[in-house]
This record gives C-alpha cells, structure tokens and sequence, in this order.
C-alpha cells in the first residue's frame, strides 16, 4: 500500500521563508553582560546564564518567546524578567500546582534581592485553572502577558485548562504569551503548534492549521502505525549535506534545525554544563510462586487474581506494572454492568459534546447546560436523551462509589529497593505508585515524600541534605525540584516516555551537582518494564531530533536486562485477549 505524503502547502512555504538566525558565542556573552547589567539590582550578585540572556533579548525584539529549555535552565527567573521585559501590567504566570507556593513565595523573594522584577506577578496553576469555578478566571483578570512555566501542559487541546487559554488568545490576539518547557514536543510536534502560534504568531514555524500540523505530525512522530505520512514535501528542510539516517530521520533533524533557528525560538545549548556523567543501570529481581501464577493468569487469561476480566490492552499492562511489584487494586465490591455502562455511555456522550464546543470546557459544564435545559447536539452513539444519559448515570453513581483497595501478595520488590537503600544511603528511590511508597516507607523508616512533595510531617524533600536515602513519588517531585545534594536514584516501574525521563534525571543531574557521576538504576521486575525502557529511549530520541533538545537519557550509558528466562512476569502479553466463551 502506498503511503500518503505530506504536501507542499503555502503554510510549509511560509514556513521555509522565514528569515534564521544563529547565536554565536560573541554574540552571546554580548547579551550575558549587557542584560545582566540592565535588570540587575544595585545590591545584586548574579549573572544570567547564557540561554536566559539569548531568550530575554529575542522576547524583546519579538514580543513573545518559544523556549525548549532544558531543566536547569533557570527558567522561572527568565520568566519574572520577562513579564519586566515585555511591559506587563498583568502578567500571568501558570505553572504546575505543587510549584504556586514556591514560584510565588521563596523564588520571588530571592531573586528580588539580585534582578529587578515585576513586583508580585499573579500565579496560577493549572490544575486550578481547569476547574469549573475558574472558567472566567482569565476574563476577570485581564492578563495582558501570559508566561507559561512547563508549558507541555497546555498540549491536550481537549482538557479544559487548554481550551481557556485557546479561547482567552483568540478573544485577547494583543496578549503577549511566553512558553518555556524543558520538554516543550512532549510526545508529537502538533503539541507545539498552538503555542508556537500565541508566541509567534505569523513567525511560527508550524503550521497554522490543526490538520496540517497533524500531517506533519504523522510524517516525524514515532508510530508504528503503517498508514503514517511519508515526509514529502519535508524535504523542504532537509539540511544540506545532511545524507545520515532513514528519510524520517533527515526530516526530524531538518524540522529541528528549522525550528531552533526561528527567531523568538530559544533552546538550551547542545550541552548544558553539567560535568557529571549518567549511568543507567540494572536492578533485576524475580518475583514469588504465587506472582508468577498471577501472572499466568494475566497473560492467558487478562484475568486479575480476583477473577475481573479486562478488555483492554492498557489495562492488562497496567495490571502487569503493579503485579510485579508485589499487590494489585481491586474496586471492592466491583461495579454492576449497569453501573459500567451508564458511565461509558455519559463518557462518550460529554466527550461528543466537548470536542464541538467553543464555550463549554468541562464535565461540569456540560451537566449544568444539560440541566438547564440548554440546546446541545443529540448523542451520536444512544437513542437516549443527553438528560436520559445523565440521569441514569447519576443514578448510578449514587448506588455504587469506587473502593480501591490494595492486596499485597509479596514482597520481594519491596525487599530489592530497601536492599538497594542500604547499598546506596544517600539516593532517591523514585515511585510511580503512592501505596508502593508508602510500604516501603514503612519497611525502611525512610521519609516518603509524595503529596506536594511533602512527607508525613509537611517537610519539602528540598530541605534533605542528601546524607540518608529517601522516597519520593515521581508524579509529585520531578518536575520544579532542586534535588542536586542527591547523586543517586532508583526508579521503580519505569514509563516509557521520554519527556518523564528527562525530567526525572534532571532532578539531580543538574547545575550545582558536584558528583563525577549521577547513577539512575532501574528496577526490573516484568517484560512491561524492559519494554518500558525500551519506548524511552525511542521517545528520547524523537524529542532530540525533533527540537534539538539535550535528552540527558540518550547520555547516559544505559543497561537493560537481557532475560531469557520463560517465567510468566517475563513473557510477551498475549494480543488476543478473552474469547466470549472465558
């Protein structure tokens, strides 16, 4: 079957005529000196790094600004200064929740003392801005510049903090909008055209449209999906003399080099001075008789140990992740088939509704205009009404409320990890899943830092000296914390995403560590966790071909299990599932 190709559109000419620019070092240590000496106090003693120089300058000159830049970087003084820089009397900065309190608070406090910032920007989180309470939040506050810390959280065009900002720049086209990520293409370059179109407007180097961007999408994301574009007209980008490597290769390292010499496009440099090095190591470990039994059942049968039957692909990979370090949820008493059925039906029928809307941006939303009665489309999968669907769900959901509840079966994952705590007492041992952390704290009498990266008494995992191994929950802490007094890491229940990984390492791995070296050791316990690591890498090398993005990963020096032993945690999961009769 012969592959569609990516066209030659006017975007992609537009695109391809956009005047470049190249930072040399003179040009840049220029910048260091001149703007350090511009927004710097009397009193102050800091330099600007060199990135933070470049950024500030073309922000000026552009009046927005698209930074890919790395963890480390210095990006919430960049992002002070530049509400400064851009003549804000309303700035907004959104960031993640856990970082509100600290972004606000002691950072704005410091760097006061050293740079002359706006006085007190208003920030936001996220999270917060998604509820339904703040779906005029931006109205009311009339931000004229809006700065987006680990602006990757603005990718999901369908989540209702997304479609707020969308719909407040189309409303508002004279705000000026900054986004900086250290992992800005989180998973596909259409993540970035959106914001790449508020920063830049008709500088953008993307496409304008969503469809476009989607092809171009389909011709350099990873996908195993054989109906993918081929590069086509991509060719277009293809820097000269560059012969290395697959068509999509080329097109990947073409779409970079475009991207990163866009003006008001300001990335980390190719390395980002730290001196230690990364290994990536090894912890295997074998789980028990009655493990492997589970997981018997698992692959054969997609059946848990309590007997529920999955469906889906996900879920049995899912299933597999928690199996193998020793428990497993249940929903005790599971739903009724009436129970799942109102939900998936309502679930699908908001999903219809949301992705149609300008105005409603949320489930809530879509129940209120439901109960008032409001005109929204019929569903497009029910004979039932949409307030027959939210009744009967609503229904529903007052006769059952989900219990999870863990059941431990062992603990041999648990014993590896305080294993490795004693053999490493000054590490990290990063946890995916909350209950695991919390098991292990109790095994260890080690602290577990998780909810807002607290522990049990509402100490920040920041204020460790690094001398003892402590927990930390990945979700909580790997994105906003200064972590470099620690050297060491353990990772349990690694994710195959590169963008995670970058943020992780970059914990520890990052300006002001003074170890030669930075250990991440990984805890392989399945077949999902090795091919786990293998989708990281393979994430990790999109996101360095396609934005030209330093993946501290693909530096380091990366071990991964080879096993061949044919135990059921090992094997393959089966691709065919429950056959009607099981």
């Amino acid at each position: 079957m012969r592959v569609p190709e990516v066209q030659r559109s006017r975007e992609l000419v537009r695109i391809a005529g956009l005047p470049r620019r190249r930072w040399t070092d003179e040009q840049t240590q220029a910048a260091v000196a001149a703007l350090t000496a511009e927004y710097r106090t009397a009193s102050g003693t800091q330099t600007l790094f060199p990135v933070q120089a470049r950024a500030l300058w073309e922000a000026r000159h552009i009046g927005g600004l698209l930074g890919p830049i790395s963890v480390g970087g210095g990006k919430t003084l960049l992002l002070f200064l530049l509400a400064r820089a851009l003549g804000a009397k309303r700035p907004l900065i959104l960031t993640l929740a856990e970082l509100v309190e600290k972004t606000e608070g002691r950072e704005w406090a410091l760097y006061a003392q050293h740079w002359q910032i706006h006085p007190k920007p208003y920030v936001l989180s996220y999270q917060a801005l998604g509820r339904v309470k703040a779906a005029s939040r931006l109205e009311h506050y009339l931000p004229d510049v809006i700065l987006c810390d680990e602006a990757h959280r603005l990718k999901n065009l369908k989540a209702a903090c997304t479609r707020r900002v969308v719909r407040y720049m189309q409303e508002h086209p004279g705000t000026r909008f900054v986004a900086v990520s250290g992992t800005l293409i989180s998973s596909s370059v259409a993540d970035l055209a959106h914001l790449a179109r508020f920063a830049l407007r008709d500088g953008s180097p993307l496409p304008a449209s969503a469809a476009e961007a989607s092809e171009w999408a389909m011709a350099l994301d990873v996908t195993r999906d054989e109906t993918a574009m081929g590069v086509g007209a991509l060719r277009e980008f293809f820097v000269p003399g560059d012969d290395v490597g697959t068509l999509q290769d080329r097109a990947r390292r073409g779409f970079a080099d475009r991207l990163l010499s866009t003006y008001g496009v300001v990335g980390s440099d190719a390395t980002d001075g730290v001196g230690a090095s990364i290994r990536c190591g090894a912890v295997r470990y074998d789980v028990g008789e009655k493990t492997e039994e589970h997981f018997r059942r698992l692959r054969e049968e997609w059946t848990t140990p309590d007997g529920w039957v999955h469906t889906r692909t996900l879920d049995v990979w899912q299933r597999a992740r928690e199996l193998a370090l020793g428990f497993h949820n249940v929903w005790d008493p599971r739903p009724s088939p009436e129970w799942l059925r109102a939900r998936s039906e309502y679930a699908g029928y908001v999903r219809q509704v949301l992705s149609g809307s300008r105005t409603l941006d949320s489930e809530l939303m879509v129940r209120d205009a439901i109960l008032a009665g409001a005109r929204l489309p019929e569903p497009l999968w029910s004979q039932l009404s949409p307030m027959d669907l939210l009744r009967r769900w609503q229904a529903q959901a007052e006769i059952y409320k989900p219990n999870v509840v863990e059941i431990w079966h062992e603990s041999n994952a648990l014993e590896a990890c305080a294993a490795w705590m004693k053999s490493h007492p000054h590490g990290i041992v990063w946890v995916e899943q909350p209950v695991f952390g919390c098991a292990l704290a109790r095994m260890t009498g080690a602290p577990f830092y998780w909810n807002k990266g607290l522990d049990y008494e509402g100490r920040p995992i920041e204020a460790e000296s690094g001398k003892r191994a402590v927990i930390a929950s990945r979700a909580s802490n790997d994105t906003g914390r200064n972590l470099q007094q620690f050297s060491q890491n353990l990772v349990t229940c690694p994710i195959g995403n590169g963008r995670i990984w970058q943020q992780l390492i970059g914990r520890t791995h990052r300006t002001g560590q003074h170890a030669d070296e930075v250990t991440i050791d990984v805890l392989y316990g399945c077949s999902e966790h090795v091919s786990s690591m293998e989708r990281a890498l393979e994430s990790a090398t999109f996101l360095r071909d396609t934005a030209r993005e330093p993946q501290k990963l693909l530096l380091a020096d990366v071990s991964i299990p080879v096993v061949l032993s044919t135990s059921p945690q090992w094997q393959a999961q089966s691709k065919i599932g429950p056959t009607k009769e099981d």
